[in-house]
C-alpha cells in the first residue's frame, strides 16, 4: 500500500515526463482524499472499492467496458444492472475465490 506522501512523488516523477496522473472525483470526499483499493485485469477492466473495518466493501467505480455495456445478455434496459452484478462478482471472484455470484 503507498501512502499518499508516495502517491504524490510518483505523479511528480512521471510528470516530469509529461504524464500526467490525475486524481479522479472518487479519490475525495468533501475535499480530503480518502483511501481506495483497486483490482484491475486490464486498463479498461478496473474496479475502485473501499474496505470496512468491520468487514464488507463498496464499489466506488467500475468500468464499463467489456461488462456488458454493448449489450447485456439480461434483456433490453438492463446494461446498468448487468455491469454492476459484475463488477460485484469479479471483485468477490478475485479477493474471495467466490465461484458463485452472491445474492
Amino acid at each position: 500500500m503507498l501512502s499518499w506522501r508516495d502517491v504524490d512523488l510518483v505523479r511528480m516523477r512521471f510528470a516530469t515526463l509529461d504524464v500526467l496522473l490525475n486524481l479522479t472525483s472518487e479519490n475525495f470526499v468533501d475535499r480530503s482524499r480518502r483511501e481506495l483499493q483497486a483490482i484491475a485485469v486490464a486498463g479498461s477492466r478496473v474496479i475502485l472499492y473501499r474496505e470496512f473495518p468491520g468487514g464488507g466493501r463498496e464499489i466506488v467505480k467500475r468500468s464499463e467496458v467489456a461488462l456488458g455495456d454493448l449489450r447485456s445478455p439480461l434483456g433490453p434496459g438492463t446494461s446498468g444492472q448487468f455491469i454492476d452484478e459484475t463488477a460485484s462478482w469479479m471483485l468477490d471472484f478475485v479477493l474471495d475465490g467466490a465461484a458463485e455470484p452472491r445474492s
